[in-house]
């Protein structure tokens, strides 16, 4: 009996392991990955949703639409604020606060849904948006300025050699 159960369970064994072998090819389905493309605008510009500080600096870039869906963006709470790092296309000015530098980009769009989502900045003193060498920007529907306090020196919008600039539906605040 034991001669027979061994048998059998060689057998099942030498079956399963015949499984494992490739399929003939015919058999074999292709699958091509599906593509998931972010959302574009009319123009073919990228669309991308940004909810945190570091989304918003992490989407900047030519040609791009960035759409801000959080409530309140920080910048001081940015995981790299004031280390005078950043990307290819802005930086952190530390030259006395720091300050949110964005450069060399063409068709660059910031905006959001209504005037509720704010981009804040703690130092009074710095600009809440820089701009440098940079065309075709847009800012749309929502409201940028300092935190609160008692002194307030810093611009809420600057654009340094910049040409091709709307700014539509906003809400600014503070003292530039």
């Amino acid at each position: 009996m034991k001669k027979l159960i061994s048998l059998m369970i060689a057998v099942l064994m030498l079956f399963s392991l015949a499984a494992c072998g490739e399929a003939p090819a015919s058999s074999v389905a292709e699958t091509k990955p599906t593509e998931t493309s972010a959302p574009k605008t009319e123009d073919g510009r990228p669309v991308t949703e940004v909810t945190t500080v570091d989304e918003l600096l992490a989407a900047i870039a030519p040609d791009t639409v960035i759409e801000l869906t959080g409530q309140r963006y920080m910048l001081t709470e940015a995981s790299d604020y004031g280390t005078g790092s950043g990307s290819g296309y802005y930086r952190w000015d530390t030259g006395d606060g720091a300050e949110l530098v964005i450069e060399n980009v063409t068709g660059l769009t910031i905006r959001a849904a209504n005037r509720d989502t704010c981009i804040v900045t703690e130092p009074r003193w710095v600009n809440v948006l820089h701009f440098i060498d940079c065309e075709d920007i847009a800012l749309e529907g929502f409201t940028a300025g300092h935190t609160d306090g008692a002194y307030c020196s810093g611009g809420v919008l600057c654009f340094e050699n910049t040409k091709g600039v709307t700014v539509d539906g906003c809400s600014l605040y503070g003292c530039g």
